[in-house]
């Protein structure tokens, strides 16, 4: 059997601040990228002009920037036409702002020859700031990837398959860590799920037990610190300041506090249904109506339809503290405007 083909898709929007950084990672690959293939979509700074400087740089490298259909299509589009470009058996999925550690393709390459029931491979991945320089988050008790999986891992440091009801909750990783098998992706072009394009990707491969966490840490994580509004309250750290932002997140929670969560709820529901899943179940059915009414509940504020939502029988999708924090906005919380 040939090797496989593997194909990197980076996304492009202006982002001349960290893009040398990331694009000479991947350009010193223990394992070389067999294809490379970028996309602008209508950026206003130099990235264009980077990028073709890097590819005249490079002429060793198979390297493609789509021109396309031009224009700014927006993020998602941007991506499916990139995956709809590329020749790969696996594709790693790229953001321009990291930085990839230089044996995160050949780790990944081994993971997937190893395990070829893999569909789709999420790797874990560490921090760094604006600056490029490592930072740590405080790590949650049961948690691993950042806090981002919250269930026990069956071979920690090695590849751990993931369940599908894993992945119903919450998304498990981003997809700038993410290895793709080329008929995932192309599930994912002929869908037009509700989900995020990684979330989508992870669900697909779950569906068929084909998804799978490699716990290592293969790329550094960049977070921006540009938007420094309302930094001086999250500095406060005196326990009757913390005590007070718990009670008034209880007293009166947000709008996003009680909406987004239950929102990705019906979203992940509704994707798997679309995708004809063979377990749905008339209960699965039920958890639809269910979090649609709820959603009901906090976007009109309805006392009505929060009594409906208790006569459907089906109170343990919505837990002590969901039920408090549904009436308490219902009585005083901030709606999205505020």
């Amino acid at each position: 059997m040939s090797a496989p083909f593997f194909s990197i898709v980076l996304a492009l929007y202006n982002g001349q601040a960290y893009l040398q950084e990331q694009l000479d990672s991947l350009a010193t690959q223990t394992h070389p990228f067999d294809e490379l293939v970028m996309r602008d979509d209508g950026s206003s700074d130099n990235t264009i002009a980077m990028v073709d400087q890097w590819i005249q740089d490079h002429p060793d490298l198979t390297v493609t920037r789509l021109k396309e259909p031009s224009g700014n299509l927006g993020f998602t589009a941007n991506f499916r036409t990139l995956l709809e470009n590329t020749s790969g058996d696996y594709i790693l999925l790229c953001d321009q702002d990291d930085r990839w550690n230089p044996d995160k393709l050949e780790e990944l390459a081994k993971a997937a020859t190893s395990c070829p029931q893999a569909s789709v491979i999420v790797s874990s991945f560490t921090f760094m700031d604006q600056n490029g320089q490592p930072f740590s988050i405080v790590p949650r008790k049961g948690w691993s990837n950042q806090n981002l999986i919250g269930f026990p891992l069956s071979n920690p440091g090695g590849m751990n398959p993931v369940k599908l009801e894993d992945v119903l909750d919450h998304n498990i990783g981003q997809g700038c860590t993410m290895l793709v098998r080329k008929d995932i992706a192309q599930k994912y072009l002929d869908l037009d799920l509700p989900l995020p394009h990684d979330w989508a990707l992870a669900l697909l491969a779950a569906i068929d037990g084909g998804l799978y966490y490699l716990d290592k840490p293969l790329m550094e994580y960049r977070i921006h610190t540009k938007n420094t509004t309302g930094l001086p309250q999250a500095k406060e750290t005196s326990k009757l300041a913390i005590l007070k932002a718990k009670i008034s997140k209880v007293v009166r929670p947000p709008y996003r506090t009680v909406y987004a969560p239950f929102k990705d709820k019906l979203d992940v529901l509704q994707a798997l249904k679309q995708t004809g899943y063979k377990g749905w179940s008339k209960e699965d059915d039920a958890k639809i109506s269910f979090f649609e009414t709820y959603l009901q509940v906090i976007d009109q504020k309805s006392w009505k339809k929060a009594r409906s939502l208790r006569a459907m029988h089906l109170p343990s999708l919505l837990t002590y503290k969901e039920w408090i924090l549904m009436y308490s906005y219902l009585i005083g919380g901030k709606g999205p405007e505020s």
